[in-house]
């Protein structure tokens, strides 16, 4: 309401509209005066308020019809205004903004000599949701031994992630394959293992099994 250009007066009269500080019947009725209200611009007088000069009365309708539309747009328009204010303070924002990119270089290495490589991953579509597992052993020449994969059913990611470990070590023991490297991409089981974090219970009876197999158990 405080345009630059705009004349003083029309500002002042809008903010006091604005406030709902000018002089109308319903005004002075709520300072406790007692008046007859009527607004006399209507054929069918009806009592005075802000509401009814500027929005209802039909006399507002007849004033400035050509303007309904553009009172219509204004909440549109301000709204607008806003949100392109609010990108450009973002793009601002990340012009001037570097990240710090760390990365890792990550390769797959062979065994050693005369050692076995075990490597297991699980996955749950929705944890819990629908499972499996795999895990496949290599030479020291990177040749597979063996590879497996089986569907779990409906079960967490943990689980998943245990039961590849576990089935695993099993073929590795039953089978003679050490000394053996096992890799896995969950760091919940490998801090469990390492006994670094304790596990939840629904998870130990896999815990003890796998440090049994670890230990040279079985």
């Amino acid at each position: 309401m405080w345009i630059k250009g705009l004349p003083f007066k029309i500002s002042f009269f809008l903010w006091r509209l604005w406030r709902q500080k000018i002089a109308t019947d319903d005004m002075w009725r709520r300072q406790g005066q007692m008046v007859m209200s009527r607004y006399w611009c209507c054929q069918q007088p009806q009592e005075e308020s802000i509401e009814h000069i500027f929005v209802i009365s039909p006399t507002a309708s007849k004033c400035c019809p050509k303007l309904k539309p553009l009172f219509q747009a204004v909440p549109a328009i301000i709204t607008w205004e806003l949100w392109k204010r609010r990108n450009a303070d973002m793009i601002q924002y990340f012009e001037g903004y570097k990240p710090i990119l760390i990365t890792t270089r990550v390769t797959r290495q062979l065994p050693f000599h005369g050692w076995y490589k075990c490597n297991t991953d699980g996955a749950s579509k929705g944890n819990p949701g629908p499972s499996s597992l795999g895990f496949c052993v290599r030479d020291d020449e990177g040749d597979v031994v063996y590879a497996r994969a089986v569907d779990l059913g409906v079960t967490t990611n943990v689980v998943a992630e245990a039961k590849a470990i576990l089935q695993g070590l099993e073929y590795c023991v039953e089978h003679d394959l050490h000394p053996l490297i096992l890799e896995t991409d969950s760091l919940v089981m490998k801090k469990a293992i390492e006994r670094e974090w304790d596990p939840p219970w629904v998870h130990l009876s896999f815990i003890h099994s796998l440090n049994f197999l670890v230990q040279g158990g079985g």
